[in-house]
């Protein structure tokens, strides 16, 4: 699992890969509005020193391409698991869609 002193590597493979998914289909002022609240350094080290948040990366080589943020605890009301898990982020470089990275980190 990623650790504290990933929270800048992870809010920058956070912001290239929600934009590779986004941009497309997004106003840029208000993806860059998002990006800024979901992944500023500042936001991703307090989620990595939450017990109840977990992140995977996921690499190619020394080449961060992806991760899976999981948050054990997470409540909604239609939920009724006595321990939920939600998976919060799912995000990677597109060219490594459909390849073992995605499909393991789903495992």
């Amino acid at each position: 699992p990623a650790q504290a002193g990933d929270a800048r590597l992870l809010a920058e493979l956070g912001r290239r890969t929600f934009h590779a998914a986004f941009a497309h289909n997004n106003d840029p002022k208000n993806l860059g509005l998002c990006m800024d609240a979901l992944f500023g350094e500042e936001q991703q080290a307090a989620e990595l020193a939450d017990p109840a948040h977990t992140v995977f990366l996921a690499y190619e080589g020394e080449d961060p391409i992806g991760y899976a943020h999981l948050v054990a605890g997470s409540r909604e009301p239609c939920i009724v698991s006595e321990r939920p898990l939600e998976l919060r982020r799912f995000y990677f470089e597109p060219r490594a869609y459909g390849t073992p990275h995605t499909h393991a980190l789903m495992r």
